[in-house]
């Protein structure tokens, strides 16, 4: 996944130590963005009541001496489309950590396709590969929390960006099918949680 518009240069997986801490990821630029009031596709100015087209300005400073990327966000209102936003950009600065035997990687969140746990261990499954993850599903789902991942079942949790489409299956439940050609299953119990992912 990537903020449309940005690009910056950044490694999709990487050897490191063992710590399941996310990291960082280390990007060189600052991000300033301003904004006035949003109201679902209509901007007021501060001043006067006239409305305008949806407009945001957005200015890229690169080739700073920073320790770490900032992202300021200018607004009159944050309403509910510009916290999605701030969600967006939270879910693309952090990383996930995997192992494969005794190497382990470093995952940015866009990357990986869904979390599946069985038998008591968890996997990070990306295009690529399939990680193990020394945290739990439900450490992780709170991670992931208020990014693009929702839980389809007791031992699922998908990217839904990864999502190509849903159909329907004859017992209520729903079968996910991905966009590298996987098809997951959605439990019935999890079924609101999906649509309510999907219509923000």
């Amino acid at each position: 996944m990537s903020l449309p518009g940005l690009t910056g240069e950044q490694g999709t997986t990487g050897t490191g130590n063992s710590n399941s801490s996310p990291l960082r990821a280390s990007w060189p630029f600052s991000l300033v963005l301003s904004s006035g009031r949003f109201y679902n596709n209509t901007i007021n100015p501060v001043h006067g009541t006239s409305k305008k087209e949806n407009h945001m300005k957005i200015t890229l400073h690169e080739g700073l001496d920073l320790s770490e990327p900032e992202i300021e966000i200018r607004c009159h209102i944050a309403d509910p489309r510009l916290k999605r936003l701030i969600d967006y950009i939270h879910q693309y600065s952090f990383s996930l950590e995997g192992r494969i035997g005794e190497a382990s990687f470093y995952l940015h969140s866009e990357e990986i396709i869904y979390v599946d746990s069985a038998d008591g261990r968890t996997f990070l499954y990306s295009g690529k590969n399939v990680y193990e993850s020394r945290e739990t599903l439900a450490s992780l789902e709170e991670k992931l929390a208020n990014t693009t991942f929702v839980r389809i079942s007791k031992n699922c949790i998908v990217n839904t960006a990864w999502l190509k489409s849903v159909s329907p299956l004859w017992n209520h439940r729903l079968e996910a099918l991905l966009k590298n050609g996987e098809k997951l299953i959605v439990s019935r119990n999890y079924i609101p949680a999906l649509k309510e992912k999907l219509s923000q």
